[in-house]
């Protein structure tokens, strides 16, 4: 059984670990722009035909809606589905709130009262409540969401201010991440180790992935909680409740209101756009939202549109710009899909919008048109909130005074838990429910599912067009024949590779080799073929699909490039680590086909990330004799169970640690050859001896229980010799 922390030892680690300092440096860095070339744009394309096959399906659903019902009945299906994606198809309980209120600063036209929540036990939302202070309650509500900012709530009162001058109560939460909830702070320092917003939502969004979910559920729900909270108030008319936000607040605006029905009225901003367009000038906004990619939303057969026809038939309104890099056109085509629909089920007058000519952000007239909107559906009356007569020239709130917090900060403050911590609770049980066998009967039936498993999450589609390889003039080099080539793989797509063959004549042992990530690729200088060759073994240096000879452009820790394909590929519900898996299966099958190839004896060797494709296809291929890890991640758990891991979203499948983690992959691959090297931890740290035995405890005894306990090896500390230890596991006939 693999090493899993205690509760005490979770949080320990919560409140200690936070030292990865290259999230806030930077990597790599580099002034140019996100665009992709090369064989990462064969890849791009690839997904965006997907993307356009899965609009084209949806589009003849759409066109069958003739009646209200119909419209009805597909915003309902809508409403399960986006409620789905984010992780809410069961909601959280609902959790006593504990909510604290403080009175805070007195303006002309309104008061703020400071409120403090727990949407779940610990986890603390902090939020300003504007109150008018002219009318007499109960006051219609806005919960106004703000959108990517370090100071959260702060940045967006202008809106709260004009609201509450027309009668209008506006609550405006920090969001997890922004304000004073900021989750990555040395309690020791209150040093910041993350930057706020968009990094910090995928530094801790990232591993909902892992459990199934998404860091949209955690965002949401807090939103739901707020609901609650306003439902509870004597002052607050909650059946007559808005919402409001822009960028990232225009997207939990939409979303809020398109999963739960207690929002009445609906106004987002600079947010919508069809996901095809939003995937073509995504590189535009290079910055990682995991909460903006559920997985498997546009296989699910759903597109922008469908949040705001889980809206109908209340009242919806959107701001957008022409230069925005959420594509105006895609905008324009969703409310035109959107209007249609509204039309034909008879109430036009419920949808609107209004255009800005700007970049991203809303213009004096979109800010004009928001408000308004907003004061029509919940009071009746026609204002301009901001005419000076009914907004006079207000005092900014500094941020200082907004703070519902001693420190400005919930951690310092209060303590409480953060969203990594959360995720880690979630790793932790699912862990401790796994069931380990202990026969070979055992360990035999759990590999068949999780065989399984891996196809099902990985989406895994054998390639079924004919083999295809055009080879290049071959060299001599090193004493061996060295021939570049391209096997075509899934469609259009071209894989790259090198194909090594040593002199002589008869079938040889055959291995292929997959690098750590893109631009690590050195063929003629990898000399771990040049060992395998002269031992006798025909070698392909291969580059899966998107991979391959190009440089990579950075933001602080992040890829930006390979981030990016990766959340297209989450949209798609196709994760592009399960295409690179179809990939190495590929070449697989070129290989044993080869009249010099011994098909019983074909090896994959993998470092870092490519160790991770090789243990999946060799799961899944039997024809792969031997696995070699370099420098493997040990477990996907371990990305939760601390704040800070030091690997890229690439090495993320969806869904995985509901079922089981990498220990279980590798004792799948039982009783065949498999050799770790070097493995790391989240940090990318190589483990001790001690830790590594216990870590690979359980793929020891599965090795053990089916009669091969010499099939599996492992070896720590040995960085300078892992060629000496790689060339005889993969070429030693006795194996």
């Amino acid at each position: 059984m693999p090493i899993i922390p205690s509760m005490r030892e979770l949080v320990g680690s919560f409140r200690q670990d936070v030292r990865l300092m290259s999230w806030r440096e930077p990597a790599k860095p580099s002034g140019r722009p996100v665009v992709f070339t090369g064989p990462q744009k064969e890849l791009f394309d690839h997904l965006m035909r997907i993307a356009a096959e899965a609009e084209t399906r949806r589009e003849k659903v759409i066109e069958g809606l003739a009646t209200r019902r119909d419209i009805l009945r597909r915003s309902a299906e809508a409403r399960e589905v986006l409620r789905g994606v984010q992780g809410l198809a069961k909601l959280p309980r609902r959790t006593p709130l504990r909510a604290r209120v403080r009175r805070g600063v007195v303006r002309e036209t309104y008061r703020i009262e400071h409120v403090i929540l727990q949407s779940r036990p610990g986890y603390y939302v902090t939020a300003n409540l504007y109150l008018p202070t002219a009318g007499r309650p109960p006051w219609p509500v806005v919960l106004g969401v703000a959108g990517h900012s370090a100071n959260g709530k702060t940045l967006y009162q202008g809106e709260a201010m004009a609201l509450a001058a027309c009668g209008v109560a506006c609550l405006a939460p920090d969001p997890p991440g922004q304000g004073e909830r900021d989750e990555y702070v040395d309690l020791a320092t209150g040093k910041r180790t993350v930057g706020r917003a968009c990094r910090m939502h995928a530094v801790a969004g990232d591993p909902c992935y892992l459990l199934g979910s998404n860091f949209g559920e955690y965002r949401l729900w807090d939103c739901m909680r707020c609901i609650d909270y306003l439902e509870t108030r004597d002052d607050i008319d909650a059946s007559k409740l808005g919402t409001w936000g822009s960028s990232g607040g225009g997207w939990e605006s939409l979303w809020l209101a398109a999963v739960d029905e207690r929002v009445k009225v609906l106004n987002s901003n600079c947010y919508l756009t069809t996901f095809r367009r939003r995937m073509e000038e995504r590189w535009r906004d290079a910055e990682s939202d995991p909460e903006q990619d559920p997985f498997g939303l546009l296989s699910a057969g759903m597109d922008a549109a469908d949040l705001i026809l889980a809206c109908f038939p209340r009242p919806v309104s959107f701001g957008v710009a022409i230069f925005d890099f959420f594509p105006v056109d895609g905008a324009l085509e969703c409310y035109a899909e959107a209007k249609r629909l509204y039309r034909l089920g008879g109430v036009p007058e419920r949808i609107g919008i209004a255009v800005g000519d700007s970049g991203h952000g809303r213009t004096p007239e979109v800010k004009r048109f928001t408000t308004r909107w907003l004061v029509r559906w919940l009071t009746g009356r026609e204002l301009d909130p901001w005419d000076e007569r009914l907004l006079p020239p207000s005092h900014r709130d500094t941020e200082e005074e907004t703070w519902c917090t001693k420190t400005g900060i919930v951690l310092t403050s209060l303590g409480g838990k953060t969203t990594a911590q959360i995720n880690g609770e979630r790793a932790r049980e699912l862990a401790l429910g796994r069931k380990h066998p202990k026969t070979a009967a055992g360990f035999l039936k759990r590999a068949r599912r999780i065989r399984s498993e891996i196809e099902r999450l990985l989406r895994y589609q054998p390639i079924a067009t004919p083999l295809q390889v055009t080879y290049a003039e071959p060299t001599v080099l090193h004493g061996a024949s060295a021939t570049p080539l391209e096997i075509l793989s899934d469609g259009s797509l071209r894989l790259a590779a090198r194909l090594w063959t040593p002199t002589g004549e008869g079938r040889r042992p055959a291995a292929i080799l997959l690098a750590e990530k893109t631009g690590d690729y050195d063929p003629l200088g990898n000399s771990l073929a040049r060992r395998l060759v002269k031992a006798g073994a025909v070698v392909l240096d291969l580059d899966p699909r998107g991979m391959g000879p190009v440089e990579e452009v950075w933001n602080h820790h992040v890829p930006l490039l390979e981030s990016n394909l990766t959340y297209d590929g989450f949209l798609l519900g196709r994760p592009v680590l399960g295409m690179h898996v179809a990939d190495v299966i590929r070449a697989v099958g070129f290989l044993a086909r080869r009249r010099d190839v011994d098909a019983a004896q074909i090896a994959v060797v993998g470092d870092g990330y490519g160790a991770l494709l090789g243990l999946l296809a060799a799961c899944l291929e039997p024809m792969v004799r031997r696995v070699v890890e370099l420098r493997a991640l040990t477990s996907y758990a371990s990305l939760t169970w601390h704040r800070d891991y030091d690997w890229p979203v690439s090495v993320i499948l969806p869904g995985v640690l509901e079922h089981f983690d990498l220990e279980d992959v590798r004792a799948a691959i039982a009783p065949r050859g498999l050799l770790c090297v070097e493995p790391l931890d989240h940090l990318k740290r190589p483990l001790s001896s001690a830790r590594a035995r216990r870590e690979y405890d359980s793929v020891r005894r599965a090795f053990t229980a089916l009669g091969s306990p010499r099939a599996f090896r492992l070896a720590c500390g040995q960085p300078k010799s892992e060629h000496t230890l790689i060339t005889p596991f993969l070429t030693d006939s006795a194996q």
